[in-house]
């Protein structure tokens, strides 16, 4: 019942022994006497709740209880921070898996610059550059038909998804190849980048 109360938003003051809840030895020999579970509410939802208890105390003060639940309202934004933090850190690792392992060359390039940001290591196969040297260079670097790929960067830069089934680039021994290209664009810390 006190978990269907947290969850619905509501605190639990109670005395530990009277919990319903199964404790080891090791916490029984605790001497916890008050406890108290208050809700951490982020737009509307319990997100998280925080959990007091006392050896001193059966029972919290209505002081302590108010003080209580304003720490519980004010670390509900920090909490939900540190959790979009962490999706955003998995999400991160997910996509540098999927990059680095994909079969295809996938470069990535500032639209405005054309200098390239990340490229994974089919592209140091295919163009023979190592990743640190390729990431000196700019798209114009290896293209063969600048104009044209500067019409098609532009498009893809206007928000259209861009597939090219014949373009030549070049390597680094300067041998042209042709190359099949599908391009877009995302922003990514306030600057557009070209991704193919």
């Amino acid at each position: 019942p006190n978990t269907r109360l947290v969850m619905e938003g509501k605190p639990v003051y109670a005395v530990h022994r009277d919990l319903d809840v199964p404790l080891s030895e090791a916490e029984r020999g605790e001497g916890l006497l008050g406890t108290a579970v208050i809700p951490v509410i982020h737009m509307g939802k319990v997100v998280a709740s925080v959990n007091v208890a006392s050896r001193t105390r059966d029972g919290m003060p209505p002081s302590a209880r108010t003080a209580l639940e304003i720490v519980a309202m004010q670390i509900a934004d920090p909490v939900m921070r540190a959790r979009s933090a962490d999706a955003l850190r998995e999400s991160e690792g997910k996509y540098r898996q999927l990059f680095a392992t994909v079969p295809d060359a996938v470069m990535v390039f500032d639209a405005e610059t054309r200098q390239f940001v990340d490229a994974n290591g089919a592209v140091a196969q295919m163009y023979g550059y190592t990743k640190e040297e390729f990431l000196k260079l700019t798209q114009t670097d290896v293209t063969l038909e600048v104009e044209e790929s500067d019409r098609t960067i532009k498009e893809a830069a206007a928000g259209e998804t861009v597939k090219i089934p014949l373009r030549y680039h070049r390597k680094k021994d300067g041998t042209a190849f042709p190359v099949e290209i599908s391009a877009g664009t995302f922003m990514f810390r306030g600057r557009r980048l070209v991704y193919g």
